[in-house]
């Protein structure tokens, strides 16, 4: 299987969804609905344990986040209709639907964080729920900002491993998980196309603190190799502008972005994809529409993309691209049943959300020449035979490819893996294209 890096428009803004009509609710009205589901939410607190859960959640629907300022702010803006959909669509499910009880618990677990959490819970859930109401594109992206938003976290982790989850009484507030992800959210801005903007990152009143501490916690980034964000071209240690395609390099914005972008996992993201778009349990609830899946195909019978619409079909002369024993159930058989390398094709060749190559311009050939999870052949720029990492165990490598001379052998690293090492262990390595 070849390597998988960012494409071209992996990072990108994403767009807000059309919110479904709907019907509103009061401060009256909300408890009862909550408590049909979880009779237990009855007795929480949340506000260091002065106000009520269910009163929090009522309050939602009028007022929004009172620490982000009045119902006209441009967060409560978002948060107010997102919250009364929120209700809308559960007040659709049984009391005990799983989808309805996995939504409340969410909700009543954030009321007892703050309202940073709680905003973001919110437009994470509203976002679940109105995915399929974006364009397949964006629909992609939103399923990748999950991966991003993983990383994100997993940065923080390693960066502040020693205050981001401390309890409030053991540390300064900036220096927590919640408050250092706003810093984080403020510097990445929105065209990293995480689910929660750069606005919510804005909007909390210990951001200026909390850059602070993010920019302590890279002030030893100087002199380590980096992934351009803007084109993936793999730079070198002293490079202080992206030698491929002149974007700068220095600040600590780029140097947030280079370390986040490492960390997401594009395999796990394209498997997890393919899960979603296959899954063949009745009325699985899905974030990828195979309505609009099947209308971006027939589109591209109109155009010169060169794309087989049919292609998003399970079909019996196809079968070797499917797994042993891979198929749809036969009252699926109509629906979109996607194999790896269609689906490959789709977000590195359709929409250039994935490359095949670490660095840009290199080309990639049709969607057979290329090696899928199937097939044993690479295109021969991007690959290096009989190679792989000895990190993650992709093989071949694909792209840069670092490594360093053993006794008896050599010790070989992935692009994605390289960038994940400190610093010692990078300056221990050389680069081959």
């Amino acid at each position: 299987r070849c390597a998988l890096f960012a494409g071209r428009c992996a990072f990108c803004c994403l767009a807000q969804a059309s919110t479904p009509e709907h019907k509103t609710f009061d401060s009256v009205s909300v408890p009862p609905l909550v408590l049909a589901t979880m009779p237990g939410a009855a007795g929480l607190k949340g506000q260091r344990g002065q106000r009520a859960v269910t009163d929090m959640m009522g309050s939602w629907c009028e007022q929004g986040m009172f620490m982000m300022g009045d119902t006209d702010s441009a967060v409560n803006q978002l948060i107010i209709p997102a919250v009364h959909y929120i209700y809308h669509a559960i007040s659709r499910l049984e009391p005990k639907h799983p989808k309805r009880i996995s939504i409340v618990d969410t909700m009543v677990d954030a009321c007892q964080d703050c309202q940073q959490v709680q905003a973001r819970e919110i437009m994470r859930l509203y976002s679940d729920l109105t995915c399929q109401r974006r364009d397949l594109k964006q629909q992609l992206l939103y399923f990748l900002s999950k991966y991003k938003a993983e990383a994100l976290n997993d940065l923080i982790s390693r960066r502040h491993s020693k205050t981001a989850d401390q309890p409030h009484t053991k540390t300064k507030p900036w220096k927590q998980r919640v408050h250092l992800w706003s810093g984080y959210l403020a510097l990445l801005g929105d065209q990293f196309g995480l689910a929660c903007g750069a606005m919510m990152g804005q909007e909390d009143r210990f951001l200026p603190q909390a850059t602070e501490e993010i920019a302590k916690a890279f002030k030893d980034c100087s002199g380590v190799a980096w992934s351009c964000t803007t084109c993936t071209y793999a730079n070198g240690p002293t490079a202080e502008t992206c030698e491929m395609c002149g974007t700068g390099g220095t600040g600590l914005e780029e140097q947030v972005r280079r370390e986040a972008a490492a960390g997401i996992e594009w395999e796990r993201f394209v498997r997890d994809l393919r899960a979603d778009i296959n899954n063949q349990v009745e009325g699985a609830d899905r974030l990828i529409s195979h309505d609009c899946l099947y209308e971006w195909a027939q589109a591209q019978c109109a155009g010169d993309s060169g794309f087989d619409a049919y292609s998003i079909f399970w079909d019996e002369a196809r079968k070797d691209e499917f797994e042993d024993g891979e198929r749809p159930l036969a009252e699926n058989e109509y629906r979109p049943f996607l194999s790896r390398k269609v689906l490959e094709l789709i977000l590195v060749e359709q929409f250039e959300i994935l490359s095949y190559d670490a660095t840009p311009g290199a080309e990639v050939g049709p969607a057979d020449e290329v090696l899928t999870v199937q097939e044993e052949e690479v295109v021969d720029v991007v690959a290096h035979a009989g190679i792989w990492c000895d990190v993650c165990s992709v093989h071949p490598i694909c792209g840069a490819r670092f490594t360093k001379q053993l006794e008896k052998d050599t010790y070989d690293v992935c692009g994605t893996c390289y960038a994940a090492l400190d610093n010692e262990q990078q300056l221990e390595l050389s680069i081959v294209h």
